[in-house]
This record gives C-alpha cells, sequence and structure tokens, in this order.
C-alpha cells in the first residue's frame, strides 16, 4: 500500500477493515539462483491485510481532549490514510500551508495559529500530523494558571486569618494586662486582670493580681490605720489644749513679766508664742523656708537662755534659699541633738553652726557643732533608724518619701570632734 494508490486495491477504506487478493503470477527463489515461476499445480498464495484506524485514534488519545485537535495518517502522495475524521479517509491533504510557518512548529490554518508536530514512520513511510490550535493549548494552561493563582490566594487568605486568630489570642491578654498595669499606676490597686491566655501569660496574670492584693491590704493595715492614728491625737490634742486660750494667756505672762522689768521672760514668751503658732498652724508638709528659720531661731534663742553660756551660734544662709520650700521643722531635731547630746559635758564653749547653700539647683543644709561626737558606726546606727532620736528618724523618712533619691542626710562624726550633718533638697 507503501507503493501503490488505495484505490488500486478495489476497496472503500471507509468501511472495510481487511482486504484479501489472490496472488496468480509470482516467482520463487532458487536455492541455486535466480528464479523460477510458481508452479500451477500448487494453489496460489493469499494476501490479506487488516487495516484498523482505531487504532491510530487511540494513539492520538492524548491531543484529542484539546478542543480543535486533529491527526493525520498520509503517504507519501499526501494520501490519507487515517484521520481524527474518518469520512477524510483517502482524500488528498492539502499541505501546501505547512511551507509557511509562523515559528518552528507553529503554522496558520484559515487564520488560527496550529502547533503541528511531524513524524514519518520508518515501517511503511508514511508521514503522521497532530494539529492542535495554540489558543486551546493556551487555554488550558490559563485555566491551570488560575485555578493556581486562586488556590494560592486561598492559602493566603487562611493563613492570614489563622495568624491574625493566633495572635489575638496572644496579644490581647497582654493588652489587658498592660492596661491593669497603667490603672495601678494610676493609683487603682482595687483592679484585678482576668486570668486567661497561655500558661505564661495566665501566671503573669495571677502574680498581678496577687500582688495589688498584697498591696490593697499593706494599705489598709498601715498607711490608712496611721493616717487615722494621727487624725485621733490631732482631735485630742485640740480637745484638750485650745489655742487661743494658750496665746491669750502667753501674752499676759508677757506683759506681767514687762510691768515687773523682765524683758528676757517677755522675749522668750513671744519666741515661744511664736513656735507654737508655727507648729499649729495647719497641716503642710512642706513650707518655705523663710517660716521654718525664724520658727528655728525662735527655738535656738530658748534653748541658748536654758544653757546660759554653754554655747554660741553661728547662722550663714543664702538669701536665695529663703523663698525654697522645704520639710516643715527638717533641722529642728539636729539641732536639738547638738544641744542637748553634743553640748552635755561642755559648760562653755560649744559653738552650733547653721549653713544654707545652693548647689546644682540643689539647696544644701549642714548642722554642724564641736561637742563631744560619735563614733562612725552609731552615726550609721543613727541615719538607719536603728537607734536615736525618734525626731531625727522621722525627717530622714520623709525627706526619703518626698524627694526619692533626689533627697539625703549624711552625717560625719568622730569622738571629740563634734558631729556634721548634710542635707540635701532639690529646689522646685
Amino acid at each position: 500500500l507503501g507503493m501503490k494508490s488505495l484505490q488500486d486495491a478495489d476497496v472503500d477504506y471507509r468501511y472495510l477493515f481487511s482486504a484479501v487478493r489472490i496472488f496468480n503470477a509470482m516467482t520463487v527463489p532458487l536455492i541455486s539462483g535466480g528464479y523460477s515461476k510458481y508452479p500451477t499445480t500448487m494453489k496460489s498464495p493469499v494476501l490479506i491485510l487488516n487495516f484498523k484506524p482505531e487504532i491510530f485514534k487511540e494513539r492520538f488519545a492524548d491531543i484529542l481532549h484539546y478542543k480543535g485537535a486533529q491527526f493525520y495518517v498520509l503517504t507519501d502522495r499526501d494520501e490519507i490514510v487515517a484521520s481524527s475524521d474518518s469520512s477524510l479517509t483517502t482524500a488528498v491533504f492539502d499541505s501546501s500551508w505547512l511551507d509557511h510557518p509562523l515559528s518552528e512548529g507553529v503554522f496558520r490554518l484559515k487564520g488560527e495559529a496550529m502547533i503541528v508536530c511531524r513524524e514519518v514512520m520508518s515501517s511503511t513511510g508514511w508521514t503522521v500530523l497532530e494539529i492542535v490550535p495554540v489558543k486551546n493549548i493556551i487555554g488550558g494552561l490559563s485555566l491551570f494558571q488560575r485555578m493556581s493563582l486562586y488556590f494560592a490566594f486561598f492559602l493566603l487568605l487562611l493563613s492570614v486569618t489563622a495568624a491574625i486568630i493566633l495572635s489575638a489570642r496572644i496579644t490581647r491578654p497582654l493588652y489587658v494586662l498592660l492596661e491593669g498595669i497603667d490603672r495601678t499606676g494610676e493609683g487603682n490597686f482595687d483592679i484585678l486582670v482576668p486570668i486567661g491566655g497561655f500558661h505564661e501569660i495566665a501566671l503573669l496574670a495571677h502574680r498581678f493580681n496577687g500582688m495589688n492584693e498584697r498591696i490593697r491590704r499593706l494599705i489598709d493595715e498601715n498607711y490608712i490605720q496611721l493616717i487615722k492614728e494621727r487624725e485621733a491625737e490631732i482631735i485630742a490634742l485640740n480637745f484638750q489644749l485650745n489655742p487661743h486660750f494658750l496665746y491669750n494667756t502667753l501674752g499676759t505672762i508677757n506683759w506681767m513679766a514687762i510691768e515687773n522689768n523682765q524683758p528676757d521672760i517677755g522675749r522668750m514668751l513671744m519666741a515661744l508664742s511664736d513656735m507654737l503658732r508655727y507648729t499649729s498652724k495647719g497641716r503642710q508638709g512642706v513650707v518655705e523656708f523663710s517660716e521654718d528659720l525664724k520658727w528655728l531661731e525662735n527655738y535656738i534663742m530658748i534653748m541658748t537662755s536654758r544653757f546660759e553660756g554653754r554655747f554660741e551660734t553661728k547662722i550663714e544662709i543664702d538669701p536665695d534659699l529663703l523663698p525654697a520650700m522645704v520639710p516643715k521643722l527638717f533641722l529642728q531635731p539636729f539641732v536639738e541633738n547638738a544641744i542637748l547630746h553634743g553640748f552635755e559635758n561642755m559648760e562653755s564653749g560649744g559653738l552650733l553652726q547653721l549653713k544654707g547653700s545652693i548647689q546644682n539647683q540643689t539647696g544644701v543644709f549642714e548642722v554642724m557643732d564641736n561637742g563631744q561626737g560619735m563614733s562612725p558606726e552609731k552615726c550609721e546606727s543613727v541615719l538607719s533608724g536603728d537607734e536615736g532620736h525618734v525626731g531625727t528618724h522621722n525627717i530622714i523618712k520623709r525627706i526619703q518619701l518626698l524627694y526619692g533619691a533626689a533627697g539625703s542626710v549624711e552625717m560625719h562624726s568622730a569622738i571629740d570632734q563634734g558631729v556634721q550633718v548634710r542635707i540635701r533638697i532639690p529646689l522646685r
């Protein structure tokens, strides 16, 4: 069939799938060489040709799923042996358009770009053509790309949603805890943070709630109780002593001293009156230093009269310090210790010095004496509150509470070398 026309077989391959032909005249090769005619006494040989176009359709089924895809099996005369369209069998294939490729393997057929694969069968010399429209292949790829893009977008959306949900579960308890810390910093110790979230966050919330509980308990047991006790003491003192009655009585005694030519007694009474008026006036924690210095001068004047001739006082104060705000009576305990303990064993020659200056926006106040002094170990004990005057310890605590690390109290001393106290208060 590769050598002759399909029509010479006198068969219609559109309907028949096999053909039979008897060969009446043929030669047979001899062993000794040459050929002889086939004996007429023997039956003539029969050539049977089976032809099944379905074999090609099965072979090219992988390209036929593309819309518009075709295949052709051609003889050397471009006669169609098999095709995806069985009605074209025995027709002549027009291959002229294959001579003008658009690019390698791509041709234009009836205005449409086609991908053409061409192979030659070694057994028969037939040509096999596979033709697929370019747009249909690309369309399939585009659909795959779109599906891949949609799937990737879905995975991205799912990942973002999961990340947001997981992040919210982690960060929301932290935000609640931070809000509770802020409210605690504002002085609200009643706040309790709901315990939730992961183990570590729940542990933090539990510890935070426990801390607030302990702080509130300490406030109830110490601070509020102390305030109530002091209020009760003040109320009791107010009932016991009417300030107006005391001032009037001291004024009367002062006039009696003047009438009896006792001016020193009168000055002491007036100083005491001013001191009592200053101490009983309000409950301010801080006052102007000028007011506190005036009270301290009255106190020193009374103590000088009491211990006549035992000591003298020297005061050196920077005038710029007078309007500064300072804790009320913050120098009095140190002055009292110098007079009562520093000059205890002295009959005369005592020197009490008060100095005040400004250094780097900080008020520096000094109380110095030349009395009997004390050991460095005892100085440390007095500063820590282990021993010493109650007033001294209270002043140190007040300065620490009011000014924190910016305020300080220092004490230096040695046996028989007196005591030097230096107090630093930031000026506001």
